[in-house]
């Protein structure tokens, strides 16, 4: 029992002996993956800088050194060896801009051997150098430094009264202002003229604009360089049709006039033995004349439709009319006898007793004429 019980404990060791070592082995070849990238990098060097460059400065070994880069991102235009920008026995480069700690050398930034850092080595060719007059207004309030981007507007009188103002020239390099040309400048400086690195025919209009109107400067984003819609600004444009105005408030209105109508009554006080009764009289104004009180309106009873006529309908009979009353007797009148007036039963004065009537009473007589 003894020996079987020792042959198995050693089985164990050796079964956990190989697992360790297998697991070793398994995390080592994991770590050796992650280590190594599928895709090496190729790297090449670049010349960058080791102090910071100013415009005109000269450069120097000092100045200078070699640092590791990715071959696939050289920058157009940068230096592999420092004996490309420094040679024994040939005139030193000279820095066109600020160049900062790290930053690439490029040959847009430095001279040629012996070359100066004047204002002429900045320029692009076929471009030229023109130079406006500005205030700390039309300048951007000093603002604009070298190297940076603006547009050019002209404000001119157009007419006898209107002015206008139109953008005249778009994304223009700033080459210098006053006589500096450097960009290393961090603080802003009211300057008096400002130069533009444009075209030959850009220049021409910028100087004719000069005599026909004021140029000031408009500041661009240093990403915005593409070409921007523009109109024509009349003075009809400075007011903002989208301003949404206060509503005029209506003016209130003047109280009616409360016209009190007169009263046309008045009381009267009359007075019958010891008897005093108030009565309300109309007051009658002098000359003015008395008006009837208006009828009331008759109410009109509609009559009944009369009957519909057609060919079968009888013609009414005519009535034969009423033969005409002779007129009585007129009796003769004798001369200075009296003539009997009397008054019949309805009240009318006849002359004797009516032929038929009975005289009710005899008024007077009177002598025939």
């Amino acid at each position: 029992m003894k020996i079987r019980a020792l042959m198995m404990l050693g089985l164990a060791a050796l079964l956990g002996l190989a697992a360790v070592y297998l697991a070793r082995g398994w995390i080592e070849s994991q770590t050796r993956k992650v280590a190594e990238p599928e895709n090496k990098i190729t790297l090449t060097t670049v010349v960058i800088a080791k102090r910071p460059l100013s415009l005109g400065d000269e450069i120097t070994r000092e100045f200078l050194t070699e640092a590791p880069w990715p071959a696939s991102a050289v920058p157009e235009g940068s230096f592999r060896k420092m004996e490309e920008l420094v040679k024994a026995g040939n005139e030193a480069r000279v820095a066109l801009r600020s160049i900062q700690v790290n930053e690439p050398i490029l040959k847009h930034k430095v001279t040629g051997f012996g070359g100066r850092a004047t204002l002429s080595t900045l320029i692009e060719k076929e471009m030229r150098g023109f130079t406006i007059r500005v205030n700390d207004v039309l300048g951007v309030g000093g603002f604009v430094t070298p190297g940076d981007h603006v547009d050019v507007l002209l404000t001119r009188k157009r007419g006898k009264d209107e002015h206008i103002t139109d953008v005249l020239i778009q994304n223009v390099n700033v080459l210098g202002i006053d006589q500096e040309a450097s960009d290393d400048k961090d603080k802003p400086r009211v300057v008096k003229a400002v130069t533009l690195e444009v075209t030959t025919d850009q220049g021409q209009k910028l100087a004719l604009a000069s005599t026909v109107g004021t140029l000031s400067l408009a500041l661009r984003h240093s990403l915005n360089s593409g070409p921007i819609a523009h109109r024509t600004i009349r003075e009809r444009d400075l007011v903002d049709e989208n301003l949404v105005r206060p509503a005029e408030q209506p003016k209130p209105a003047a109280p009616a006039k409360v016209v009190q109508k007169a009263n046309p009554y008045t009381s009267v006080k009359v007075v019958r033995g010891v008897t005093a009764t108030t009565q309300e009289v109309v007051i009658e104004t002098p000359g003015a004349v008395r008006r009837p009180a208006a009828a009331a309106p008759r109410q009109l009873t509609p009559a009944a439709p009369s009957p519909a006529i057609t060919k079968d309908t009888p013609k009414p009979e005519a009535k034969p009319a009423a033969p005409a009353k002779a007129p009585d007797a007129v009796k003769p009148v004798v001369p200075g006898k009296p003539i009997p007036l009397w008054r019949d039963k309805d009240g009318k004065t006849v002359q004797g007793p009516a032929a038929g009537e009975k005289a009710v009473s005899a008024l007077s007589t009177g002598a025939g004429r």
